[in-house]
């Protein structure tokens, strides 16, 4: 019989799904056909919503059949920023490596730079390794970043280059765009804030978007380190009590997405300083998952950290 006119008989969606067969409630007895049979598109759409599969065979199966964004898209919403799982990082470290061949990339574990010729990018990988470690020091103790395969960076006005040229903020293969060329610090701080934007992406932000004060402020913070400085808690002490209580509360009030001038930027750095230092990161999480959930920024202080607005004028 033809597959495609026997699916007509049965009902519609599958009662039970697995990476071989498909299992449809018949109208006298259960129908069992190879998944094979079935188109491989509408397989894949029926295993991201299947709950009986566990989230690495429905990824496996969307990824085959070439749903590769909605495959991120999913993994984002259901993750949030969770560990990936062992057999989970195994199927997208294998998508990760076809796509990095089909690509014609050049080899390397923690990063591939596509845009430039060979000789030119063992200079840049110096910077851009720096860059990239720096942001698994920083946050690696609460358990990020998490993402299978390296990091590929694309350097814009450079070489032609076959590859897509847009940022792609994916858990695999991750394309991060740096326009070049640039000054090694001025790269390096670019860099940490295009891992920082790939880092946060993880997190599966609130519908608006991160707060901008915290993007700005964790980009600050990030960047500083990628080139070898740690902003200092006593300085962004002085300019959280030289700015004051209103001028904090108004930059915390303000919605995703805003322009912050440059006094904003520099007090969300200071607040970044404050919240992200060595011995207060663990709340971090915490505070990022309260305003994924809607908490405003102040009360989402409160809740993780401890620290009310008179707080962050006292604190380092």
């Amino acid at each position: 019989m033809d597959p495609a006119l026997l699916l007509h008989l049965i009902e519609p969606r599958p009662s039970q799904l697995s990476e071989t067969h498909v299992v449809f409630a018949g109208t006298a007895v259960p129908v069992v056909i190879p998944l094979s049979w079935v188109d491989a598109k509408q397989a894949a759409a029926w295993a991201l919503k299947h709950d009986s599969l566990n989230i690495a065979t429905r990824a496996q199966i969307a990824l085959r059949a070439g749903l590769d964004q909605q495959v991120w898209a999913y993994l984002q919403q259901d993750l949030r920023g969770r560990p990936l799982s062992l057999e989970l990082e195994r199927v997208l470290a294998l998508w990760a490596a076809r796509e990095q061949a089909r690509l014609s990339l050049p080899a390397g574990s923690e990063l591939v730079i596509s845009g430039l010729e060979a000789r030119e990018r063992s200079t840049l990988q110096r910077h851009l390794s720096r860059a990239l470690n720096e942001a698994r020091i920083f946050w690696q103790p609460i358990g990020l970043p998490r993402w299978a395969g390296p990091v590929h960076f694309h350097i814009l006005g450079a070489a032609p280059s076959p590859t897509d040229t847009a940022p792609d903020l994916r858990p695999a293969l991750p394309r991060l765009v740096l326009s070049g060329p640039r000054d090694p610090a001025t790269l390096r701080a670019a860099a940490a804030r295009e891992i920082n934007a790939l880092i946060l992406a993880q997190l599966a932000p609130p519908p608006g978007g991160w707060p901008p004060w915290l993007t700005v402020g964790l980009d600050g913070v990030m960047s500083a380190r990628a080139n070898g400085q740690v902003p200092s808690p006593l300085q962004a002490l002085r300019q959280r009590q030289l700015a004051g209580g209103a001028a904090i509360l108004t930059l915390l009030r303000l919605p995703a997405p805003s322009v912050l001038d440059e006094e904003q930027q520099q007090l969300s750095i200071a607040l970044l300083t404050l919240l992200s230092s060595d011995r207060r990161r663990s709340a971090l999480p915490s505070f990022l998952d309260l305003i994924r959930n809607g908490q405003d920024a102040q009360a989402a202080i409160k809740t993780a950290y401890g620290l009310d607005l008179n707080d962050l004028l006292i604190e380092r």
